[in-house]
């Protein structure tokens, strides 16, 4: 019997069976949000993400697409607004771990005193929307790979054992395949006509500015350079800052 059917129950295999061949036939965006769901069937937990990163090494340097399940829109914009991955302990723990870990792992461990301010300030925004408590992981699909796939889950106040270790640790690997196969389909498709002064717009909102920084950058009025997100938003079909950059960095728009 492997290790995996030894920490997992019968019914838990089943609905981890059941995941393994949604992501396998699943090909586009919108499965990846409900094949996220169906882990909290398994690994009980209050909210989600995953993505793909691009590596080198151990080291970050680029955020390729994220879904998110259960957070809190303000909570993921601020995020990405401020580079928060950058300086991240549950990524650089990710990124250099080979197993599932907790948060409180990841934070206790973390040893890198020139981001501790904006550590700092990571950990106070995740505290003011309940974000405490949780698991992680990330994969590569080989050892030099420099495309990582990561899963980060708040478990609130529900205990998590060595078995979601071991069912996250069997799981991601089929979500990784889930995202490459969506970003291909992303980078397949015709990209929207951006204006120059629009994809400026996007490049300073992908390094964490504001709109009135923008503006400062570009010299034009913060209200122009919200003018021009307006249009970004339209034009890349989506809602919100953080869905822009994901979407037009997806698209090799920046």
């Amino acid at each position: 019997m492997s290790e995996l059917e030894q920490k997992l129950s019968r019914g838990d295999l089943y609905r981890l069976l059941d995941f393994i061949e949604f992501c396998r036939c699943a090909d586009n965006q919108d499965k990846v949000v409900p094949a996220l769901a169906q882990l909290d069937d398994i690994i009980p937990f209050q909210a989600g993400i995953v993505g793909l990163l691009k590596v080198s090494g151990s080291s970050l340097k680029q955020t390729v697409r994220t879904f998110s399940l259960g957070h809190s829109p303000e909570f993921l914009d601020n995020y990405s607004r401020q580079a928060f991955a950058q300086y991240d302990p549950l990524v650089a723990r990710g990124l250099s771990e080979s197993d599932p870990f907790s948060w409180e792992e990841a934070i206790s461990s973390h040893t890198r005193p020139v981001n501790a301010v904006q550590v700092k300030k990571l950990l106070e925004l995740s505290a003011d929307y309940g974000l405490k408590r949780g698991l992680a992981y990330a994969s590569r699909p080989m050892p030099r790979s420099n495309e990582v796939s990561y899963i980060c889950l708040e478990t609130g106040r529900e205990p998590f054992s060595s078995a979601h270790s071991e069912a996250l640790r069997f799981a991601l690997p089929h979500l990784h395949e889930l995202l490459r196969r969506v970003c291909q389909k992303a980078h397949e498709e015709i990209a929207p006509v951006l204006s120059v002064r629009e994809l400026e717009v996007l490049q300073w909102l992908k390094e964490g500015k504001t709109a009135w920084e923008v503006g400062a950058i570009l010299s034009i009025s913060e209200r122009t350079v919200k003018f021009h997100i307006t249009n970004c938003y339209t034009k890349l079909n989506v809602t919100n800052r953080s869905q822009a950059i994901a979407r037009a960095m997806c698209l090799n728009l920046i």
